[in-house]
């Protein structure tokens, strides 16, 4: 059976059956950095995460949500496992797109057998949703179905894996739920710890089932991971023991006399994970029973026994290496700028320090990339390790290689992939297409004014800015070299000393990069207005009123039509003429 991301086998044992889910109406691990340390000191492998809130419909997490519960899994050094959506298709594309190369394990809904689904009906938004997330990611691993009630085995699990049998659409896992005292009755607590070893029983025992059933099948050789993805006492252990609808055991609830009983319970149930080779396991809810959300540990019996148990099978593990993201894609233009780097997160997820190594295979192309060569972690420690491009000499094209990390008999390789395009031609676009200035007759100068030029083309080139080379107009640039997507901010200036007309004055600059055609043109327009009288009564008449609204209009049909680039537009011309100026 080939392993599922971030699994390892320490001993025969994999590490993650020391999980815990953080459920969507608790959500102190997204926002309390205690809760997250707590999870990381305890040793927590795996959390499982669903990506919609508690209300009544459910809403879809928004991206600002998802992100907030991806980093704080991340935080604490776990592997994510993320509940998809049983019926959107759509909102679960999006969040296996959003979280490629972040997240490799998903499941498709939760408990479908007692929440209103036949096998049938499920297994059809199965095979859509699945479908379509494995051609966003096919490194993602999918796990289904999620089953509530072990007993419906039988009736919902085996006749939907024979519909994924016959339609190809096979699950990477299965998952299941048991809490074995889930009754109306009462259990001795003698009896309740001893069914503890149930949580990983019925996994071996559904293993045994599930085998038999793909007998005789294209899939009888295949070995599917078996992953309790819920499990406690009962399912009712925070409500009161006296709901007659609800009934808990009392005795699991999260009260100090109850510590005895739920520690013990916890390392019943770990050990029988660890005795049946149960590849995953997530307890429901180790939130839930941290009574102080507020210290670097917990006191908590369900996380001390945790803690112990992992540092019983795991603590002491030689050192072993993972990354994320497993994949990078770059792109770049022909002798355009390097692309930014990006990183890769690495981890140490075994019981001690280790060094690792790092070691780049090119499939084609070669001395294109770069990354860090080595360093050491401690036991649990991430570090981030930047990987950079050089565009340097390379023809337009796809290359690939692979990055290596190694650390003891372990590895974590990430596929790189660069796409070089073809340098074309540079190309000139302009931040606005007029710059209006005005001013008073005899006055200041008025305040500068820029424009950003932008090659946007895909190869470097020089540019020029020309003008009439009119004596009042001035700009602090005119010329330069541009990179693909590079940009350069001009200053343009007005000395209206010899601008003693009240009128429209109109320049023009003319942006090119060498060979380009045709320019790319700004209009220069500075509306000289008259000085207003003493007390500032203007007769009613707005000073500069001689000035049309139209006068833009017949600007560019002047330059259209090859008119010298300066005219002067003077408020006592018959009908706004356009006159030539000086």
């Amino acid at each position: 059976m080939a392993l599922l991301p971030g699994q390892q086998l320490v001993g025969g044992v994999s590490n993650l059956i020391f999980g815990t889910n953080t459920p969507n109406y608790d959500t102190a691990l997204y926002t309390n950095t205690n809760v997250q340390g707590q999870m990381k000191a305890a040793g927590v492998t795996i959390i499982r995460a669903s990506c919609n809130d508690s209300a009544s419909p459910p809403n879809n997490y928004s991206d600002t949500q998802l992100d907030a519960m991806m980093n704080a899994i991340l935080a604490t050094g776990a592997v994510p496992l993320l509940i998809l959506r049983t019926r959107d298709s759509t909102f679960n594309q999006h969040v296996v797109t959003k979280f490629k190369g972040t997240c490799f394990l998903y499941e498709h809904g939760n408990e479908p057998d007692i929440n209103g689904y036949t096998a049938q009906s499920y297994f059809g938004y199965w095979q859509t949703s699945i479908n379509a997330c494995r051609a966003i990611d096919p490194g993602a691993k999918f796990i289904g179905p999620v089953l509530g009630v072990f007993s419906n085995v039988s009736s919902f699990l085996l006749p939907w894996l024979d519909q994924c049998v016959y339609n190809n659409v096979m699950p990477d896992a299965i998952s299941y739920h048991v809490y074995p005292t889930t009754t109306k009755t009462r259990v001795a607590q003698a009896q309740a710890l001893a069914d503890a070893s149930k949580i990983g029983s019925s996994g071996a025992t559904l293993r045994a089932q599930v085998k038999q059933r793909l007998a005789g099948t294209a899939y009888a050789a295949l070995n599917l991971a078996m992953c309790c993805t819920e499990y406690n006492c009962d399912a009712w252990y925070n409500n009161s023991p006296t709901d007659p609808n609800q009934p808990s055991q009392g005795y699991t609830s999260n009260a100090p006399a109850n510590n005895s009983f739920n520690g013990q319970y916890m390392t019943n149930a770990l050990e029988g994970l660890v005795a049946n080779n149960i590849d995953m396991a997530c307890h429901f809810e180790m939130e839930y029973y941290l009574a102080n959300k507020n210290g670097p540990t917990s006191t908590a019996p369900q996380y001390v026994s945790l803690a112990n148990e992992v540092t019983k099978y795991l603590s002491g593990s030689p050192a072993a290496i993972a990354a994320s993201p497993l994949a990078l894609n770059f792109s770049g233009i022909q002798g355009g700028t390097n692309p930014a780097n990006q990183n890769v997160t690495i981890s140490n997820t075994g019981g001690t320090s280790g060094a690792w190594t790092s070691a780049i295979t090119y499939g084609s192309g070669t001395g294109w990339l770069s990354v860090s060569p080595g360093g050491t972690l401690a036991a649990g420690a991430n570090q981030v390790v930047a990987l950079s491009v050089s565009l340097t000499g390379l023809v337009p094209g796809t290359y690939s290689a692979t990055v290596t990390f190694s650390m003891g008999s372990t590895a974590a390789v990430v596929t790189v992939q660069l796409v070089v395009t073809a340098a074309t031609a540079p190309m000139a676009s302009v931040s606005t297409s007029a710059i209006n200035f005005t001013a008073i007759v005899g006055g200041s100068n008025p305040p500068t004014q820029t424009v950003t030029l932008t090659n946007t083309g895909t190869a470097s080139g020089t540019w020029n800015a020309r003008t009439n080379g009119l004596s009042w107009f001035s700009i602090s640039q005119v010329s330069g070299t541009l990179a693909p997507g590079a940009s350069v901010t001009i200053t343009a200036s007005i000395n209206i000393a010899t601008m003693t007309q009240i009128a429209l004055y109109v320049e023009n600059i003319a942006f090119t990069f060498a060979g380009q055609i045709p320019e790319t043109d700004i209009g220069i327009y500075v509306t000289i207005l008259a000085a207003p009288p003493p007390g500032g009564d203007s007769g009613g008449k707005p000073a500069g009123s001689g000035v049309s609204a139209s006068t833009s209009a017949q600007h560019s049909q002047a330059l259209q039509s090859g008119a010298p680039a300066a005219f002067i537009v003077n408020a006592g011309t018959p009908n706004n003429e356009i006159v030539k100026g000086a």
